[in-house]
């Protein structure tokens, strides 16, 4: 039992920080920004008025949201 205490101990200190909560956090950021820009790229692609003004701004949709 304390051996298996000693060698927990150690592996947690030669592991450092433990990533998995971030690795969701940081990969939902991702995955959000990429909508977020195909969206603006598609307001003013395919909605956009002759004097340059995209009528319906689709990623103030995706910020709301999120």
């Amino acid at each position: 039992m304390r051996q298996n205490l000693q060698s927990a101990v150690r592996h947690e200190l030669s592991t450092g920080i433990d990533l998995t909560p971030w690795v969701g956090a940081i990969g939902l950021t991702v995955v959000v920004a990429f909508v977020y820009f195909v969206a603006a790229r598609l307001s003013l692609a395919l909605l956009t008025k002759p004097e340059g003004v995209a009528v319906f701004w689709l990623a103030a949709g995706v910020s709301a949201g999120v």
